[in-house]
């Protein structure tokens, strides 16, 4: 699944008519331009993708028959699983707070820490799995492994939602326009 609320991958400009990819100078057209709106897809793409590969029936299958391998081939292979998604999850959240650090609006600032602190917060969730199933304790282990398939899908859920703020604040009206007139009944959505 591609996010498409940040402009997905279409056309997003400054709002003054300026080059498209250079971020805007003026603080009054400091909106979102296709650079930005770039970056975040790229970031939320290589998220989305680990996230799938952790929820894999075949990849948590060949996990579990790990297991026969002793406990070091089963660790290392949930590892491998989560280890790409926390890591994503952190480079989500790092995109966010630079763009946070840029000359926008106080309201998309405010969208994009609340945005970054969401990303930071389900990369400490991921981490918060991996402990589990680092634990020396079996039972730890098996509790984590219960929750871990409705905590990566809690954090599927909520993958969108925090974009939906940034792209409210952080694109130019023309550009919503647009980005609503894209989101339109699409067979492909």
């Amino acid at each position: 699944m591609v996010l498409s609320g940040c402009g997905g991958g279409g056309e997003s400009g400054s709002g003054s008519g300026d080059a498209k990819d250079e971020p805007s100078a003026s603080p009054a057209a400091s909106y979102f331009v296709k650079a930005d709106t770039d970056a975040i897809n790229a970031a939320s793409v290589q998220a989305q993708k680990a996230g799938a590969r952790a929820q894999s029936a075949k990849a948590k299958a060949a996990c579990n028959k790990a297991g026969d391998r002793g406990y070091e081939a089963w660790r290392t292979c949930w590892h491998k699983l989560l280890n790409p998604i926390e890591k994503a999850l952190r480079d989500l959240a790092t995109q966010l707070r630079t763009l946070s650090g840029r000359d926008f609006s106080e309201d998309c600032v405010a969208a994009l820490r609340a945005a970054q602190e969401a990303f930071a917060t389900f990369a400490a969730v991921v981490d918060g799995l991996r402990s589990g199933i680092d634990s020396k304790r079996r039972a730890t282990q098996v509790r984590t492994l219960r929750i871990y398939d409705a905590t990566l899908g809690e954090i599927s859920k909520g993958f969108a939602e925090p974009f939906q703020a940034v792209v409210q604040a952080c694109y130019s009206p023309e550009d919503l326009a647009k980005i609503k007139a894209r989101s339109s009944p699409s067979p492909s959505d």
